[in-house]
């Protein structure tokens, strides 16, 4: 921009970006955006969500992500009168921050993942949502 601003002469003569970049330029450019703006994809396959009817792990961890982000909209409606509003801000709180510090003093906001499975049960349960039945 600073190349087209010294061309253009003090805003008397247009300079178009065509002049300042040439065609392998706006390819990298796009390229890096891309890759820059590019949407998150998954580190591991996941599994089968279900068994003979059953619910697998992650099957039951797919429930619990349903609920999850259905409460989220719920809470985002209520709070900004958006129901995705949410989806795109984070909030830290302390007191939420101490009592989900991760065993092992690794660094992030997770929940002790071993015992995932067993909350994700808790919570649906309550809510009287099967975790067992995966047509339920």
């Amino acid at each position: 921009m600073a190349e087209v601003d010294s061309l253009e002469n003090g805003g008397t003569v247009p300079v178009s970006i065509e002049e300042v970049l040439d065609v392998h330029d706006i390819v990298k450019l796009s390229t890096d955006l891309n890759r820059a703006t590019g949407p998150i994809t998954p580190k591991k396959h996941v599994g089968a969500f279900q068994r003979d009817g059953k619910l697998t792990r992650e099957g039951l961890l797919a429930r619990y992500q349903s609920f999850l982000v259905q409460e989220l909209q719920t809470v985002s409606r209520n709070l900004y009168g958006e129901p995705d509003f949410a989806k795109h801000l984070v909030l830290y709180d302390r007191a939420v921050q101490e009592r989900c510090k991760p065993a092992g003093g690794c660094e992030g906001p997770f929940f002790d993942e071993g015992a995932l499975p067993d909350r994700a049960r808790a919570v649906l349960g309550s809510l009287e949502i099967d975790t067992e039945i995966a047509d339920a």
